[in-house]
């Protein structure tokens, strides 16, 4: 997706503080650092909206929250 910032953080594009990363999903910190620790998971796929996001896509990601919940 053109001009997409997470687009261009799963590509590498731009830069991110990665905690965690598999073939569905990112996850990494907030730039805006205004909360220690704030995590933002992204799919790995650009979608418009988690109501857009297929079921397997949508999974995996949720899959993440609970993992990097569980260590934040």
């Amino acid at each position: 997706m053109k001009d997409c910032i997470f687009c261009d953080i799963v590509s590498g594009k731009e830069p991110c503080c990665k905690i965690y990363e598999d073939d569905f999903a990112l996850a990494f910190l907030d730039i805006a650092n205004d909360c220690s620790g704030h995590t933002l998971v992204i799919p790995k796929k650009h979608y418009i909206s988690v109501l857009d996001c297929e079921k397997s896509y949508l999974d995996a990601v949720m899959s993440v929250v609970q993992k990097v919940s569980i260590i934040m």
